[in-house]
């Protein structure tokens, strides 16, 4: 077992602590004489953090364990891996380990002397997390409402802005989006900034009319382009439904029988209880309604699609609820819509998007016996990212299920029934359960008592003497990340999973996905057989080929790519499974189809430089203003190196074509491959293209800066040619091509292999380029880039006289060299 503790703060930096089994600096000893070196990690990439921002401190030979020293970032959270080498003591292996850092996200500092919000009544604790960050959140008890910003190790209390004039002080309901809370008073909805100073009423929502408000209840990745972190959704008692949204308000309502013709065959309609999805983006409704016919009551579910705005009823419904006062819902970390909703002691669920619903069943495993839920009242059901789920009823009183599931099986609490608690998981960690006893009797201070529940052991204690036999695999183990993959154009990842089982069962894989048509998906399974143990492997390569040559001109190329982009999530899991298997019960995990956050291009250029700032001036008659027409005046230009990278420096007897490489982030990806176009940021024209189209080999007219500026006279060089609006000359279009067309023009595109720029012999000259990549099926990113080229080799003008004199003294010389000889001869004779 891995501890970990901080022991200060200094120059930005935590230093952490790393040692084995808690106060045991002997083992930790001779864990370092054994050659044992801990590395510590971050769990993603992070832009602040650079390969040499954690710093090893190394081992304290004095006090016993290995020091790092973490930055102290803005980062609310960042999760870090701990692992050391793989080497045994006592034949046991240490496991990696996790630690989670956080900063504060709220600033809601109190005084004694300040207002605090009060909430109505709780006899026990209510938790809201925040759906993001799952150490933050809001916890209503008695009549105060709380926060956390450190998974429960203390609470505080939330100030009242000194800019909220009203009288009313309780808070009927609160919740956490991306950077606010978001509290219900007195019906009207207002939204506390993250400051804590400022607080603002939405106007665009009913005042004093709002029932109820809700949020997600998993956080949605930043990188879907339907579904955000700042959205919740309110209704009335009028069954109207509003959707907030970065600030705006959408709204329907649900009694509008033109959109819900179902509407009609009640009488009365109420809207119990919604609960909000983030992938997929979807919303569940369970409606009270009341039969026209005989008056009956009847509780019927609903889910609302946010991205198409379809719906659908879902086939079951309540029928005996004349006694139920709420409903609760909560969906599921899964990527086809399911979740489960709760009465006063019965628990149901509805599976892949409602074709799977029922009751859960309450058992005693070691009896087989149904629990009488007569007298259960449900507290709270939490749901870790893992696929466990805890069932606290207000008796204290626990259920364990998985995700998936339909059984729950009762485990020890280790709670007395009396006892105010309540259920906190910490995701980020390890998907721990905690119960959590709240001490508030003091106005100024409050403490926090957790207990770790000893879930696995309660597991199999409760399903003893079956425990060992039950699960119908021995592992399910992945190489899938939990977290986000990113695929451009043309790219694909593959990830495999496992399952091993004994020959007397058979075990197989599944794999779900929300939005498959994004991506084209291959699955190949391989088996294993053995004596004692099976395995069957199961290979997914997940491919982006689809490409925008079907599009009809440049106007629709954006909404296509827009249509092509988006987030798939996936989730894989075996298709038999018992309480008491291993964990992870499945494996959520996400790919986003689109341009990947960090990636761009370089230049290639091996030179080397001082990083300083290049000054030199454009004649006039070597540049051409923005609008196209001639120059009259010298420009002086400055070239910033720390900027724009080294320039190039050739001579003017050299072709130029520069070399593009690809990186997301400081990772090197590939060398692009791509066509492009290059133009001089001043105007200069003292260049040209060595290629013509005849050797392009053109069957059309190609696309140039003289024929793209022509068509767009109001536009500048950033956009009236890219992958928007790009020709390949290769493609018979006889709707674009032109008759009037010379084979010995300039080929004004580049690539790889093909064409150069060629430079005058007659001056050197300074050049600033840019370079767009204009295939449209090579990358979802605008990819540019900007470099310099320095080309020298002229010598400049010389006098030719000194040469001529020379010349005409050489030739007079060898002419009076060869009279005399003659005469000399001659004079023999």
């Amino acid at each position: 077992m891995v501890m970990v503790s901080f022991h200060h703060i200094c120059n930005r930096y935590i230093v952490i602590c790393i040692l084995y089994m808690q106060f045991s600096a002997g083992l930790s000893s001779q864990f370092h004489e054994l050659g044992q070196e801990p590395d510590m990690q971050p769990d993603v990439h992070l832009e602040y953090l650079t390969d040499s921002a954690i710093i090893n401190k190394g081992y304290d030979t004095n006090k016993s364990y290995w020091q790092f020293a973490v930055p102290s970032h803005t980062s609310y959270q960042t999760r870090y891996t701990i692992r050391g080498k793989p080497m045994s003591m006592y034949e046991c292996f240490i496991e990696d380990s996790y630690q989670l850092i956080t900063h504060k996200k709220f600033f809601y500092e109190t005084l004694a002397t300040e207002r605090v919000w009060k909430t109505v009544y709780h006899s026990k604790p209510q938790i809201v997390k925040d759906p993001c960050l799952r150490n933050v959140a809001l916890i209503m008890y008695k009549d105060h409402l709380y926060m956390t910003q450190d998974s429960m190790k203390s609470i505080n209390n939330i100030s009242i802005p000194e800019s909220y004039s009203e009288s009313q002080e309780i808070v009927q309901d609160a919740l956490i989006i991306k950077s606010h809370i978001v509290l219900l008073i007195d019906g009207s909805v207002y939204i506390q900034h993250q400051d804590g100073v400022n607080i603002s009423l939405v106007q665009d929502l009913p005042i004093g009319q709002i029932k109820a408000i809700k949020g997600h209840d998993w956080c949605s990745i930043e990188h879907d382009l339907k579904a955000s972190n700042d959205m919740f959704i309110a209704w009335t008692d009028k069954g109207a439904l509003y959707l907030y949204e970065d600030g705006k308000t959408d709204n329907v309502t649900i009694t509008d029988s033109a959109l819900f013709p179902f509407i009609d065959l009640y009488s009365k309609i109420d809207i119990f209880q919604m609960a909000l999805n983030a992938h997929p983006c979807s919303l569940g409704i369970a409606l009270k309604l009341t039969n026209t016919s005989d008056s009956n009551i009847e509780i019927v579910f609903m889910l609302i699609n946010l991205e198409s705005w379809s719906w659908q009823v879902l086939p079951f419904t309540l029928t005996e609820v004349n006694d139920v006062e709420a409903v609760h819902m909560v969906f599921q970390k899964t990527p086809v819509t399911s979740f489960l909703f709760w009465t006063n002691g019965s628990v149901f669920y509805s599976y892949k998007e409602g074709r799977q619903n029922g009751k859960f069943t309450l058992t005693k495993y070691h009896n087989f016996s149904n629990i009488d839920t007569t007298g259960i009242e449900i507290q709270q059901i939490t749901i870790s990212s893992e696929g466990d789920m805890l069932l606290l009823t207000n008796s204290n009183r626990m259920f364990y299920s998985t995700i998936h599931s339909q059984t729950m099986l009762e485990i020890e609490s280790g709670e007395l029934p009396t006892d105010d608690v309540a259920l906190w998981t910490d995701d980020y960690v390890s998907s721990q359960f905690f119960t959590v006893f709240l001490n508030t009797d003091s106005h100024t201070t409050h403490f926090v008592y957790k207990r770790l529940i000893p879930l696995r052991n309660e597991v199999l204690s409760s399903m003893y003497p079956y425990a060992d036999s039950d699960c119908p695999y021995e592992h399910f183990i992945s190489n899938i990340e939990s977290g986000l993959y990113e695929v451009d154009m043309n790219e694909e990842i593959n990830v495999w999973s496992m399952l091993v089982y004994p020959p007397t069962t058979s075990g197989s894989l599944e794999l779900e996905m929300y939005r498959p048509t994004l991506l084209e998906n291959y699955t190949f399974v391989y088996e294993q057989v053995g004596e004692q143990l099976n395995t069957k492997n199961m290979t997914i390569r997940f491919a982006q080929f689809s490409h925008l040559n079907q599009y009809k001109g440049p106007s629709s190329f954006y909404e296509e790519r827009l249509r092509m982009m988006g987030l798939v999530t996936f989730e894989v899991r075996p298709s038999k499974t018992q309480l008491n298997c291993p964990l992870p019960h499945h494996i959520v995990s996400h790919i986003f189809i689109g341009c990947p956050r960090k990636r761009h291009i370089r230049i290639y250029n091996p030179n080397t430089c001082q990083e300083s700032t290049v000054t030199y001036t454009i004649p006039s008659r070597y540049y051409r203003n923005d609008n196209g027409s001639p120059a009259t005046k010298d420009k002086v230009v400055e070239y910033n190196v720390k900027q724009y990278g080294c320039p190039f420096n050739i001579l003017n007897t050299q072709s130029f074509r520069p070399i593009i490489h690809m990186y997301d982030g400081n990772t090197y990806v590939k060398e692009v491959d791509a066509n492009f176009a290059i133009w001089e940021e001043y105007g200069r024209v003292d260049f040209q293209y060595n290629s013509t189209m005849r050797s392009a080999m053109c069957i059309r007219k190609s696309q140039s800066w003289g024929l793209m500026t022509s068509n767009n006279l109001n536009q500048s060089r950033e956009t009236i040619w890219g992958p928007h609006n790009y020709i390949d000359c290769h493609q018979d279009l006889s709707a674009i091509s032109s008759t009037d067309f010379n084979f010995n023009q300039a080929y004004e595109i580049l690539n790889r292999t093909f064409n150069g720029l060629m430079f005058p012999s007659d001056h050197d000259a300074f050049y600033i380029f840019n370079l767009k990549i204009l295939d449209p099926n090579y990358s979802f990113c605008e990819l540019r880039t900007t470099f310099g080229v320095n080309v020298t080799g002229y010598g400049g003008e010389q006098d030719t006289m000194p040469m001529v004199i020379a010349i005409c003294a050489i030739i007079l010389s060898i002419v009076i060299l060869l009279i005399l000889t003659y005469l000399h001869y001659r004079k023999k004779r």
